[in-house]
């Protein structure tokens, strides 16, 4: 993950026109810049970079995937689950025996290019309890 610092200056100056009713004055206002109290702004940029994930089940070939940095791992999972014909419902993706949600990138979890995604079945026991294996 490349990230790149960019310290901002946010400090504001506005004029405000005077009100409608009121006779003509001049108003101004001032808001104080992080700079003014010793503090220095800085912003993650994340730069978008293509990764090759792969997503692996026990006993069968791995299955590559391109995929950016910054897109969501679920439109993986969703297209994994077309190609094999299953239910988003039916299956988990783990990362270091971590399952991934829905919000989550490759920048998100530290995702390196060659990195491996787990597939694993969900079986449900009695009562709907999830059961992964």
């Amino acid at each position: 993950m490349t990230v790149l610092d960019i310290s901002t200056n946010i400090g504001l100056k506005a004029n405000v026109p005077p009100a409608m009713s009121a006779p003509p004055t001049n108003h101004s206002i001032s808001y104080a810049s992080p700079e003014d109290y010793g503090l220095k702004i800085s912003l993650p940029i994340i730069i978008p970079v293509v990764l090759n994930i792969m997503v692996h089940k026990q006993d069968h070939p791995l299955v590559h995937f391109q995929m950016k940095n910054t897109t969501r791992l679920i439109k993986l999972k969703r297209m994994y689950c077309e190609k094999f014909n299953v239910f988003e419902s039916e299956i988990s993706l783990l990362y270091n025996g971590i399952e991934i949600t829905e919000n989550d990138t490759p920048s998100c979890i530290n995702m390196k290019d060659g990195d491996v995604l787990e597939r694993h079945r969900e079986e449900f026991l009695e009562g709907g309890v999830p059961m992964v294996t």
